[in-house]
């Protein structure tokens, strides 16, 4: 692979760290039978290393001029959270004397959804870092050899995401078309096998079509209001 790639490792590293702060401050939620058991103090605490370790991620993606159509639209269209996040993180890595410091509150009371904001960001580099892997050279057997060497450096690699699962979907509906066509007799169990595999696709197309609907409407429930 290409040179740069060592950056961009880093990158997806820092990534994994707040994937790694993200699935904490879940497992707070998950292990409590309802919201009103878990201390604000700990969604604080949860939450602040997740915030931290996310401004991380924002600040490779801008040094690396990495690009992609919906990240990027959340971050330019979002600059005011960008500096809040970023006030943020100086706030939880750098010892400050106020229990309630500006830094924090800022963030919290933005007037944009900030949680929202983090939230769907961050699923959008995990995706971005799953088709990444996707696009790497070489046939299935290849991919999966440097994901695996990837998991290695850098200790994870995204799994199951939407994408990732239409992909494994759409490689299916490959194979299955390949021994028919090379099976070459048309029949009609095997006109009846083609008609499933156009409507399987048709359903992957739809199910694309209400992803980018979620989060079209996601993005909107960003500002307040919208």
């Amino acid at each position: 692979m290409e040179s740069y790639d060592e950056k961009f490792m880093c990158w997806a590293r820092y990534l994994f760290w707040a994937e790694i702060c993200r699935n904490r401050l879940e497992s707070l939620f998950d292990s409590s039978e309802n919201s009103e058991e878990i201390s604000t103090n700990e969604f604080i605490a949860y939450s602040s290393q997740w915030y931290g370790s996310l401004y991380v991620v924002i600040e490779g993606w801008e040094k690396l001029e990495l690009n992609d159509a919906m990240i990027d639209k959340l971050l330019i269209e979002h600059e005011n959270l960008i500096e809040l996040l970023k006030r943020y993180r100086n706030g939880v890595f750098h010892f400050q004397t106020k229990l309630l410091d500006n830094r924090f509150i800022d963030f919290w009371k933005a007037k944009d959804n900030s949680y929202l904001w983090a939230r769907l960001l961050h699923e959008e580099f995990i995706r971005y870092f799953s088709d990444y892997l996707a696009s790497a050279p070489g046939d299935s057997e290849q991919k999966r050899e440097i994901k695996n060497s990837i998991k290695e450096v850098i200790g994870w690699v995204p799994e199951g995401t939407f994408n990732d699962r239409v992909r494994a979907l759409d490689e299916l509906l490959h194979e299955a078309e390949a021994l028919i066509n090379k099976n070459g007799e048309e029949t009609p169990e095997t006109r009846d096998f083609r008609r499933n595999i156009d409507f399987a696709r048709q359903k992957i197309i739809e199910a694309r079509n209400n992803y980018d609907v979620y989060l079209e409407k996601n993005f909107k429930s960003i500002r307040v209001g919208g």
